[in-house]
């Protein structure tokens, strides 16, 4: 009967190994070679297609529009914070160099004796050099044999009162003159505020006149009104030559300043 021999024959048919679909046999090779290759690429840590591992794992969606303008920025604010800092450094340096050089030159007392050749020497050195000179010298020193020395460190930044300005007076104590004599106070160091270095200074403090020390400090304090990063305003702090009613000439000592190694960085003056 053709319907029941159609029927044997669709069955026969698909029972017949040969008959039925197969894979080619390279598909499971390759896909085995394709997943081995991808887990080293992904693994390896100096892979120069590191940047797959960030496609694929990444959850910042790296590549994206935002991220990628959140990058710009991030190397932007970078470069600006390193030249802010560059400029703040070179500021500071310059700035520390200048004060120290001003400082160290600042007018001597031309009628006293000035040991000239114990700058750059320790104190130890400084002392044995007054003593050489005062005892070659008796008529100069009232036939002392040594001097006092009498020693004041140079400030400096580290210091705890490095906030303070220092007003020097004239004689009596009641004019500002400046080391100069000119009326113009400095103050050495840069002001620091929100991480930032800034110059403050030079104040005119003989505008109109010699201003008092009152004066003086009111008009410095008015043009930096801000505290620094320390929490310190600025302030005063009133220095008078050698000879005025509160700091009186000594025939029996040495002045000798000091850097903060020890080191004299003025000549010593005798008075």
């Amino acid at each position: 009967m053709p319907s029941n021999s159609r029927r044997e024959r669709r069955r026969k048919k698909s029972t017949n190994p040969e008959s039925t679909t197969q894979e080619p046999r390279w598909v499971i090779p390759l896909l085995l070679f394709l997943t081995s290759l991808a887990s080293f690429i992904l693994s390896s840590p100096t892979s120069d297609f590191s940047f797959l591992k960030r496609f694929w794992f990444d959850n910042k969606s790296y590549g994206t529009e935002s991220n990628l303008r959140a990058r710009r920025l991030a190397n932007a604010n970078a470069k600006r914070r390193m030249t802010l800092e560059e400029d703040s450094l070179s500021l500071s340096q310059n700035t520390y160099r200048m004060s120290s050089k001003r400082m160290m030159n600042i007018p001597k007392y031309v009628d006293k004796y000035h040991f000239d050749d114990c700058v750059g020497k320790t104190i130890e050195e400084c002392q044995v050099i007054i003593d050489t000179v005062v005892q070659s010298m008796p008529e100069t020193f009232n036939n002392q044999t040594t001097l006092h020395m009498s020693i004041r460190k140079m400030r400096e930044q580290t210091d705890f009162s490095y906030y303070k300005v220092v007003l020097r007076t004239n004689t009596a104590g009641t004019k500002i003159y400046g080391i100069y004599d000119d009326g113009v106070v400095y103050y050495p160091w840069p002001w620091r505020v929100n991480g930032v270095d800034m110059e403050i200074g030079p104040w005119d403090c003989d505008e109109g006149g010699a201003m008092t020390p009152e004066e003086c400090c009111s008009k410095i304090q008015q043009d930096v009104s801000y505290p620094d990063d320390n929490g310190n305003y600025i302030a005063c702090f009133v220095e008078e030559p050698v000879g005025g009613p509160h700091n009186p000439e000594r025939d029996d000592r040495a002045i000798v300043v000091t850097d903060g190694k020890g080191t004299v960085v003025r000549a010593p003056v005798a008075h």
